[in-house]
């Protein structure tokens, strides 16, 4: 038998398997590269993340078209619409003021908001925020006058005395504790008192007897301890003895109808006495839906909502002419927060707060992953954006560019 013998289909090794010849092997190699190329292909696409939404859901500022300058909150009560239980149906798409929506607003502004003739950049940059964007002066009034003592008050404190024991109210100018130029100084004998009879703010109507209010005052003391109450209540708070300057704030929940009186004592009327207290800016603010807020349907956002993860953000940045001393005051504190509609449940959020500092900066909140959901159908408002004033004392601050942000993959 010859061993060199070729196989019609080719040769055979030595362990007798067919051997194919060289060019169909190549043919064989050349198509398993391809297979294993076509292979990797498709299994790429299998593994490669495709996004859910189209791109501008990862992109869009979701209200860009529904900045500070989309304001129905200067309308009067008579522009809102009622409902068949005659109560204020909620608008949806602007923004508006908590207040105006209770039954006993009094139709005056406790919180404005004023276009700048200047652009973001005029006051700053910083990294994200469009030098070109729109700023609005928001401001949380002051109901009453004066009280910064940047001028002499003395003529409105009145004095209680005992015998020969007596109270001074003196405007003192030359060690001034507190603020500004000028502060009061309060030297009282005990039994005695001194009471600050405080001016309602022009344009103001008028205290309300059903409304509710926030008193803030400042003062020193770094010796004496005292007391104080408000108009003549017999329910007295402390004031301890500091070696820092001190704020107050005191709620006034059933109203009152003029303009609060705040009374000073030694904290004993028996053995005490108080020398050397200081006081200085008092104001009085609206307490109670302090807010500035956008509600939204799922169709008012550009682009549109969809259920799921968001933040809500603002840019602040201190009012240049405001002061620490004097109205308008610089606004303290402010905080920016997300809140359900009635078009959907609880909703959890976090809470930013704006608390002064210098230029523009970012406050956000955001929702917890997934937070936000609602039925596609619903026509009633989803998701509320909350500018909360609830806790500021009167004074102005600068804002810009809101956004409201959507995370299709979480944050």
């Amino acid at each position: 038998m010859n061993r060199n013998r070729k196989h019609a289909y080719g040769r055979f090794s030595r362990l007798g398997r067919e051997i194919l010849p060289r060019s169909a092997r190549s043919r064989l190699v050349l198509a398993a590269f391809a297979g294993l190329a076509a292979f990797s292909l498709v299994s790429c696409d299998l593994f490669t993340y495709k996004r859910p939404f189209p791109d501008e859901y990862y992109t869009s500022n979701f209200i860009a078209g529904r900045g500070l300058d989309q304001f129905s909150g200067a309308d009067p009560a008579s522009s809102i619409p009622l409902d068949g239980n005659g109560d204020y149906i909620i608008g949806t798409g602007t923004w508006d003021l908590a207040y105006r929506y209770d039954t006993d607003w009094d139709g005056f502004n406790y919180i404005t908001r004023t276009l700048s003739p200047n652009p973001a950049s005029f006051y700053g940059t910083a990294d994200g925020l469009d030098p070109s964007s729109e700023v609005y002066l928001v401001e949380v009034k002051n109901l009453i006058q004066a009280g910064n003592f940047e001028t002499d008050e003395s003529a409105a404190w009145t004095a209680t005395t005992s015998g020969s024991d007596t109270a001074a109210a003196t405007w003192d100018t030359t060690i001034v504790q507190l603020f500004g130029s000028g502060n009061e100084r309060l030297d009282i004998d005990k039994t005695c008192s001194l009471t600050y009879v405080t001016t309602a703010a022009a344009g103001f109507p008028g205290f309300s007897s059903t409304a509710s209010y926030n008193l803030f005052f400042r003062y020193y003391s770094q010796v004496y301890s005292a007391r104080y109450n408000v108009d003549g209540s017999s329910t007295y708070n402390s004031l301890n003895n500091t070696t820092a300057k001190a704020a107050v704030t005191y709620t006034i929940n059933n109203g009152y109808a003029s303009p609060p009186e705040i009374t000073f004592s030694p904290i004993n009327d028996v053995d005490a006495t108080l020398y050397n207290f200081y006081a200085d800016n008092f104001r009085v603010g609206r307490n109670g839906n302090m807010e500035l807020r956008l509600y939204l349907t799922r169709t008012q956002t550009d682009p549109e909502l969809e259920s799921g993860t968001y933040s809500f953000s603002v840019w602040a940045c201190p009012d240049p002419d405001s002061y620490d001393w004097q109205n308008p005051y610089l606004m303290d504190k402010f905080a920016v927060k997300m809140v359900a509609g009635t078009g959907t449940g609880y909703l959890a959020s976090t809470t930013a707060t704006y608390s002064g500092g210098s230029g523009w900066r970012k406050y956000t909140a955001t929702l917890k992953p997934g937070a936000l959901t609602f039925d596609d159908s619903t026509k009633l408002p989803v998701l509320g954006l909350v500018l909360d004033f609830n806790s500021t004392k009167p004074g102005s601050v600068l804002i810009a560019q809101p956004e409201l942000r959507f995370y299709p993959d979480g944050l």
